[in-house]
């Protein structure tokens, strides 16, 4: 479509997403950027945060989330997370606050969701901004609301291992009036149009191109059979490792509308799992070291949920595409290790 409207760049059908998007989550407000790490950019730049704030974000992410901070000045102040999820613990968030924080950055990790309520009242108590980053949980939810709509500024992205992707790309949901002004501004160099005689604010080219909007928007209708098939692949995994204290399933809120992007586990057998598994033709995935590790972030700490989470964290076969034969296969091998 894009092609034949002669639009490759930013154009009418990627405004067109962002109406159609907005109306699915119910906002007022989506723009679409070039990726989920521009979208923290843009959001964070768009809350006024800059050199010398700071911002307050979980050791288990991934790096995009600190590095955006990084990379407009700010520092980043790095918190635990929950034993048994590895989501922002909003019990330790307030120690971390000083007079230069601007903003918590809770991260809904593999579709489960920080406690946002809890999280709210004390952005509120302290004037802060939350930006929520919602890259690993498109459509996951925490009752009737999506996460990513709690916060000031909701960031997705649309990167090849999620939900919806169409290869690189994100978008940032905003509520409020003038700050979606303000993560316009930050699109496209300052400007609010293609032709402006000045420069008054501060922007970049984030823009989204009609092309890749075009191969997300044959993807909406699709939504609710992909949500199904990741659904229906973690309940085979539940069923399967039920009752193992060996290999344990990381719990999911199914019934509150929570999605698992990836059927994660903890072992403290993990290098033997991965072997055994291997052994079998069955890959594995290991998840993201802490960000207290980075050189750029380091931190002593103490971290020591998300140690635990780094030692023994490890992802199964995942995706709605999965041939259910391999599954069968991986779901044999997961009960003769735990026989041995």
């Amino acid at each position: 479509m894009a092609v034949s409207n002669g639009k490759l760049s930013q154009g009418a059908i990627g405004t067109e997403l962002e109406k159609r998007l907005a109306e699915a989550f119910g906002v007022p407000h989506v723009m679409m950027v070039t990726s989920g790490s521009t979208a923290l950019v843009t959001a964070m730049v768009a809350a006024g945060i800059g050199p010398g704030d700071e911002v307050i974000v979980p050791n288990r992410t991934f790096i995009a989330t600190a590095n955006a901070a990084k990379l407009i000045g700010a520092q980043v102040r790095l918190v635990d997370v929950l034993a048994d999820v590895p989501v922002m613990d909003p019990a330790q968030v307030e120690s971390k606050i000083t007079g230069k924080t601007k903003a918590i950055v809770p991260v809904h990790v593999n579709g489960s969701a920080c406690d946002m309520k809890a999280l709210r009242e004390i952005a509120d108590r302290h004037g802060l901004v939350i930006i929520e980053d919602t890259a690993q949980a498109m459509f996951s939810k925490t009752g009737d609301r999506y996460l990513g709509t709690f916060g000031d500024y909701g960031c997705f992205s649309l990167g090849v291992t999620k939900l919806m992707t169409s290869g690189q790309g994100g978008f940032v949901i905003v509520h409020d009036d003038e700050a979606f002004k303000r993560v316009q501004y930050m699109r496209f160099h300052g400007v609010s149009g293609p032709r402006q005689g000045r420069f008054d604010n501060f922007g970049f080219n984030f823009r989204y191109p009609d092309i890749l909007a075009s191969i997300t928007m044959q993807q909406l209708d699709r939504i609710p059979a992909k949500i199904a098939a990741h659904v229906a692949l973690y309940k085979r995994y539940q069923e399967a490792l039920a009752g193992s204290n060996r290999i344990r399933l990381q719990p999911m809120n199914l019934e509150n509308g929570e999605i698992p992007l990836w059927n994660q586990v903890m072992c403290e057998e993990r290098t033997a799992l991965v072997e055994f598994l291997k052994e079998r033709g069955i890959g594995t995935e290991m998840t993201t070291p802490n960000l207290s590790e980075s050189p750029h972030l380091h931190d002593d700490g103490p971290f020591p949920n998300a140690t635990n989470f780094e030692n023994h964290e490890l992802i199964l076969p995942s995706g709605p595409d999965q041939d259910p034969a391999d599954i069968d296969r991986t779901l044999e091998a997961l009960k003769e290790f735990l026989a041995s």
